[in-house]
C-alpha cells in the first residue's frame, strides 16, 4: 500500500468512526482491528510502533503548549511592565 492508498483508507476509516470515543471504546476499536487482520501474534510489535507514534505526537503537543504558554507569559509580562511604567511615569496619582 502506498502513501496515497493509505491516506484514502484512513479517510474512509475516519468517516466510519464515531465522532467521540472513550479510552475504553478506542481500546476495543484497536483490539478488533488487530483481530480483524489476524495480527494478535504481532501485537508486541504493533504496540511498540503505536507507542512510538503516539509518544511523538504527545511531545509535539507539549512543545506547542509550552510555546503558547511562553508567548502568553511574555505578553502578560510586557503588559504588566507597560502598566507599571504608566503608573510610575505619572506625576500625580489622583
Amino acid at each position: 500500500m502506498d502513501k496515497e492508498e493509505f491516506e484514502a483508507m484512513m479517510h474512509r476509516v475516519a468517516d466510519a468512526a464515531p465522532k467521540q470515543a472513550t479510552p475504553e471504546v478506542m481500546s476495543m476499536i484497536v483490539a478488533n482491528l488487530v483481530l480483524l487482520f489476524d495480527h494478535q501474534q504481532q501485537w508486541p510489535s504493533i504496540m511498540m510502533a503505536v507507542t512510538a507514534v503516539l509518544s511523538e505526537a504527545i511531545e509535539e503537543d507539549r512543545e506547542e503548549a509550552t510555546e503558547f504558554s511562553v508567548k502568553g507569559a511574555e505578553t502578560a509580562l510586557r503588559d504588566a511592565n507597560k502598566f507599571m511604567s504608566g503608573i510610575l511615569n505619572k506625576r500625580h496619582l489622583h
